[in-house]
């Protein structure tokens, strides 16, 4: 039991650091599975520890998992339930695309065969290095004629395609 809550808080404390190292951002994908787990753990302390020290020590760890989860996904959870104004009915409407290819995806046709299977309005190409837009770019060019590229750092920059121009507010 202790190991698991170990595990559980670790990976949630872990992942609270992937904005500073993508390796640790790789945790955020389990943040269901750190939340639920740690909230499990929390939980059934009192079940399984009756010494008064040992108890503590688990609520202690099960707790710091639980809540540094729950800093991520509450309010994720939270806006899902909120409730939206609705678009007026003569509003344009786009598909939009994201497709992360971390930057280690270096078959540019794939991803071209994918924008044409999926077809959406407006594609963006996350986390991908610089030299992938240049690939990228003139791929496909026949259905999103329009590109912009925002750039963060270095290492990472979005691409974005789209049949219409794309200009700043």
């Amino acid at each position: 039991f202790f190991l698991v809550a170990l595990g559980l808080s670790t990976g949630a404390v872990l992942a609270a650091f992937g904005f500073i190292e993508p390796v640790l951002d790789a945790f955020n994908h389990f943040q269901p599975l750190w939340f639920a787990g740690t909230l499990v753990c929390l939980l059934l302390t009192g079940f399984f520890f009756r010494s008064q020290r040992s108890r503590a020590l688990m609520i202690a760890l099960s707790a710091t998992g639980f809540l540094t989860s729950g800093i991520i996904v509450m309010p994720e959870m939270i806006a899902g339930y909120l409730a939206r104004p609705a678009a007026p009915a003569d509003a344009a409407s786009y598909r939009l695309m994201t497709y992360n290819v971390f930057g280690l995806n270096y078959d540019m046709t794939e991803v071209a065969a994918m924008l044409a299977h999926e077809n959406p309005d407006i594609v963006a190409i996350n986390e991908s290095f610089p030299e992938q837009p240049e690939t990228l770019h003139g791929l496909p060019q026949s259905d999103y004629p329009y590109f912009r590229l925002c750039s963060g750092d270095n290492l990472s920059n979005i691409p974005i395609y789209a049949p219409m121009p794309l200009v700043a507010p």
